[in-house]
């Protein structure tokens, strides 16, 4: 049994070794041979079983530790939680958006209106 378990680790390694540490949804796909719009489909669902990372600026992508992990034990994997991954991406690029614009307009008064009562 703990033979069986080296050999099966080291054909992993093995057939890995040739990816990068940080896998884009097309390399998952090739790996999984699936479709990429359909993994893309179950990430949306949050239906997907490997844990998925959102970065600004990098998109989507998967850990290739999360992936073996997947690939030797078939267990689902438990997702980032929403407030760790805003964590991880920092500022979120583009148009503000309503609420951060107002939000903006209403800081922006407060800090006029503090400096005329100042002077």
């Amino acid at each position: 049994m703990n033979n069986e378990k080296i050999e099966l680790t080291s054909i992993v390694s093995h057939y890995f070794s040739q990816y990068p540490p940080i896998l884009t949804i097309s390399q998952v796909a090739e790996i999984l041979r699936e479709n990429e719009p359909a993994i893309r489909a179950q990430i949306r669902r949050q239906v997907f079983p490997i844990r998925v990372h959102r970065e600004p600026g990098r998109g989507l992508h998967v850990l290739l530790v999360d992936l073996l992990s997947y690939v030797t034990t078939g267990r689902r994997q438990v997702p980032l939680s929403p407030d760790r991954i805003t964590k991880i991406g920092g500022k979120r690029r583009g148009r503000p958006t309503k609420a951060e614009e107002i939000a903006r307009r209403e800081a922006k008064a407060e800090r006029i209106a503090k400096a005329q009562v100042q002077s």
